[in-house]
């Protein structure tokens, strides 16, 4: 039992610059933390890579391999003895969490890149589950040779290809285009909305946002079945990363955002690490301030209060659950309201300070963001 407890308090007690153990050095949850990746472009025979990785806020060192034999380098450049096709390689790793993950793609090297007469460039959408599509939307249309790069091994010659990955969340995509001794290539980050990972049916993980003007409260959901959850890890798609289970995030500025929830799990007897990956896009730039009354008219009022809120529900919504949060992502409060009211919730006892109320009816579930004044 000793053994359990040590991986809880190494997953949840110390939080990601501690994390280690047997989590970070099994893969692949190192591919989900460390995601290297990198893009490059040509002058002659000499090769300059650029380091296009993320990473769930770890520090990373990077070290190049350029498949000719060479030593080696973290020096992001490398001159070649002669034209070719080379596997190159990016390594992040950190040695003190005992993680690290590789990245390799196929690089050609030509005699001479042509400067502008080939280019590479890609538009993509959203397609489904864990899936793309993606259309080369390069300038010069007829290349001799198209080679799409999907980073899990996957590859393409089509010129509108749809790929589908195992796990959500960002994924590398490269597109490189070659004809008559030119070559030209591009790379960017594309992302995908979906649900998997490595646990089976006994842990399935989602999450519901609701927005408040650039303030989003995210309530996490898990259903577990033979294993145990031991931490949560959230990717906020603006660089910002939070360990806590229910919580809140506050965004610089408008614009669309993908969120991940990655939670950590061990199964017993054996106590193998497995994990559970969950992505969502929000909207940041048409969201709306749901303080008041949604819609479907779900309400919640005063406020700020005092002692108690008043809620109502829709009529025919029949039974509403209800859970109170407080700023850190505490449930204060929960239960059920039949009817449809108004009904009486009584948070005197309660500090000062921002709530979060969830209601999820039969007709609607909302969320509104109330203030107990002092």
């Amino acid at each position: 039992m000793k053994f359990v407890t040590d991986r809880i308090e190494r997953f949840m007690g110390m939080g990601l610059g501690l994390l280690s153990g047997a989590f970070l050095s099994a893969q692949p949850l190192c591919e989900v933390l460390l995601r290297p990746a990198f893009h490059y472009t040509t002058e002659g025979t000499t090769l300059f890579v650029a380091d296009s990785s993320r990473t769930f806020g770890i520090d990373a060192e990077a070290t190049w391999s350029f498949g000719d034999g060479s030593a080696i380098s973290s020096v992001p450049y490398h001159q070649f003895d002669e034209a070719g096709t080379y596997e190159v390689c990016l390594t992040l790793s950190n040695p003190t969490l005992s993680c690290a993950a590789m990245f390799c793609r196929q690089v050609i090297v030509p005699l001479d890149d042509c400067g502008e007469s080939m280019d590479a460039y890609f538009e993509w959408a959203s397609g489904g589950a864990n899936t793309v599509g993606l259309y080369d939307a390069s300038f010069n249309q007829d290349p001799s040779t198209r080679l799409w790069e999907f980073d899990d091994g996957g590859t393409s010659a089509e010129t509108a290809p749809y790929h589908t990955w195992q796990l959500p969340g960002a994924h590398f995509v490269s597109l490189t285009r070659a004809s008559d001794g030119c070559t030209a290539s591009y790379g960017r980050w594309v992302t995908v909305d979906g649900n998997a990972g490595t646990c089976g049916p006994g842990l399935f993980v989602n999450f519901n946002a609701y927005p408040s003007g650039l303030d989003v409260f995210f309530e996490q959901s898990i259903a577990v079945e033979g294993v145990i959850p031991v931490g949560s890890i959230w990717s906020y798609g603006d660089g910002g990363i939070d360990t806590t289970g229910t919580t809140q995030h506050t965004y610089a500025q408008e614009g669309t955002y993908q969120t991940c929830l990655l939670v950590g799990a061990i199964q017993p007897p054996s106590l193998d690490s497995c994990f559970a990956l969950v992505c969502h896009t929000i909207d940041l730039g048409h969201s709306t301030n749901v303080d008041q009354e949604s819609e479907v008219g779900i309400a919640v009022w005063p406020n700020p209060f005092s002692e108690q809120l008043n809620l109502a529900i829709p009529m025919g919504s029949g039974v509403a659950m209800i859970k109170v949060y407080d700023a850190v992502g505490r449930v204060i409060t929960s239960g059920d309201l039949v009817g449809p009211g108004p009904h009486v919730l009584d948070l005197g006892r309660s500090e000062p300070g921002t709530y979060h109320v969830v209601i999820d009816a039969r007709e609607a579930r909302t969320h509104a963001v109330v203030v107990k004044a002092q």
